[in-house]
């Protein structure tokens, strides 16, 4: 008996609230195991391994649960590709309704990184085709090899800030003009953003001494006039217990920033003193504090209005 549009509709809507339900208790599991919530970020990738070789490997069928990451908009679907926001109902039921009536979809646009995929275009027919258990999905494939190899078994992120903290310390002999500092950061752009201060406080340092200023001095001088104190005063308030997962390396980073636009809307005048405390304030990462601010995030982005 042929189904009419309503009846496809009303599957839609049944299928897109069933995958909703287990998109937010993905979530939930996954705060309370600490586990990744989001499908791994290509950019990640892109930034840190510059140097990689393309093959265009044209269309062909490909596993979907090898679909492990996404190019853009990774934030918007939990780890297996469940919607999190309600907004894209109707896309993704046009897509559902399409799929029930056996219409074709076009291909998928995705890079290959060894054995796993990343989502170029396309996030909504794995999200919609996962959810109806499919087992492959037809994909334009761009096979990327990265200069510098990586075990896709194994968490990205450790490997890939392995390389980070390795190209920093090339451009740098770190150790010998800030010794007993041993810079470490969790999240992925930071020793990136360590090598961007330095390199802003030695323009500066040039301006206000009339001449070109060497790398070596201006690491020696920001060491012991921007990066010691604010540890300092991130040891002195115990920020490090209110994120006991992170570095005094990341609290610098993350607390430069904060005391940057709090002195935007409020002035240079303001204490960096304070700016800790209104940091500590907001965004704790205390493990009890952290589940109750994530879960209110994430019902806020599941439920209507």
């Amino acid at each position: 008996m042929m189904m009419d549009s309503a009846h496809y509709s009303y599957l839609a809507q049944r299928h897109f609230e069933r995958a909703q339900r287990q998109a937010m208790l993905e979530d939930l599991i996954n705060l309370i195991t600490h586990r990744e919530r989001f499908p791994v970020a290509y950019e990640e990738i892109r930034r840190e391994v510059r140097d990689h070789a393309e093959i265009d490997r044209g269309i062909q069928m490909i596993p979907l649960h090898k679909i492990v990451g996404s190019v853009g908009r990774y934030r918007d679907f939990t780890r297996s590709f469940l919607p999190r926001r309600r907004e894209f109902g109707e896309r993704w039921k046009r897509l559902d309704i399409a799929l029930e009536r056996l219409e074709t979809w076009p291909p998928i646009e995705v890079y290959q990184v060894g054995d796993r995929y990343f989502v170029r275009d396309g996030n909504h027919r794995v999200s919609v085709a996962r959810a109806n258990n499919l087992p492959e999905i037809e994909a334009h494939v761009v096979e990327i090899t990265p200069a510098v190899p990586l075990d896709l078994d194994r968490p990205l992120t450790p490997q890939l800030l392995a390389y980070e903290r390795q190209r920093f310390f090339d451009r740098i002999d770190f150790g010998r003009f800030c010794p007993g500092v041993d810079l470490y950061v969790t999240e992925l752009g930071g020793y990136d953003t360590l090598y961007e201060h330095i390199q802003v406080h030695r323009w500066f340092m040039g301006q206000a001494r009339g001449r070109p200023v060497a790398l070596e001095e201006a690491v020696e001088n920001w060491c012991q006039d921007v990066y010691r104190p604010l540890v300092r005063l991130i040891s002195r308030l115990g920020l490090l217990k209110d994120f006991p997962t992170r570095t005094p390396t990341d609290l610098y980073i993350w607390l430069s920033r904060h005391i940057y636009f709090l002195r935007q809307a409020y002035g240079d005048e303001l204490p960096a003193e304070v700016a800790a405390e209104d940091f500590q304030e907001r965004f704790s990462e205390v493990p009890i504090r952290k589940f109750f601010k994530d879960l209110a995030r994430t019902a806020r982005s599941l439920l209507p209005g």
